[in-house]
């Protein structure tokens, strides 16, 4: 036998409410990017609290020795239900920092909890790499005008000896003329 019952629950004050299951939604820019030697670059962090209450995030940057790392405004963001807010982490590459892509990574907490933790690269290029490109350009742009200088120039010099050609032709003809 079986029987089909309707049961309504109705609770009580003072009753155990199960807690909130609390949302966030993390995201990160740029996940590698270009860094020269003793340069900064920025890393976007965007946090949004998709929960119903207000709650608290660390931002937290384990990294190498090839840089010093800062996150701005603040590595302690506290955000209200349905807020969103961005971190900027900055890597700062240090002057002997090794060529090549480098590691690091951004840990987002909420209180003891990690939330999400997120590799990010950094090529970093070798300032005799970056200032000899931009010599190289300065250069190029330098023996340009020099060229167009030079042309002009010469443009001049055929113009007015052609010119002072002709005149002389003219005389010559005019001298060179005989009657009989």
């Amino acid at each position: 036998e079986t029987k089909t019952t309707k049961i309504r629950v109705v609770g009580e004050e003072g009753a155990i409410v199960p807690a909130e299951t609390a949302k966030t939604i993390i995201t990160v820019g740029p996940e590698t990017q270009n860094v020269a030697q003793g340069a900064t670059v920025a890393y976007p962090v965007t946090i949004t609290n998709a929960g119903t209450s207000a709650r608290t995030y660390t931002i937290n940057v384990d990294g190498a020795d090839w840089a010093t790392f800062q996150v701005s405004p603040s590595n302690v963001v506290v955000l209200n239900a349905g807020e969103s807010k961005a971190v900027y982490v900055y890597a700062t590459a240090s002057k002997t920092a090794a060529a090549g892509e480098q590691m690091f990574s951004v840990t987002v907490m909420s209180g003891e909890q990690t939330l999400k933790q997120v590799p990010l690269k950094a090529n970093v290029a070798s300032q005799i790499t970056t200032l000899g490109w931009s010599k190289i350009k300065k250069a190029l742009e330098i023996c340009f005008l020099v060229l167009v200088v030079l042309l002009v120039i010469l443009g001049l010099i055929i113009g007015f000896n052609k010119l002072k050609g002709s005149e002389e032709e003219e005389k010559e003809g005019k001298e060179g003329e005989t009657y009989y």
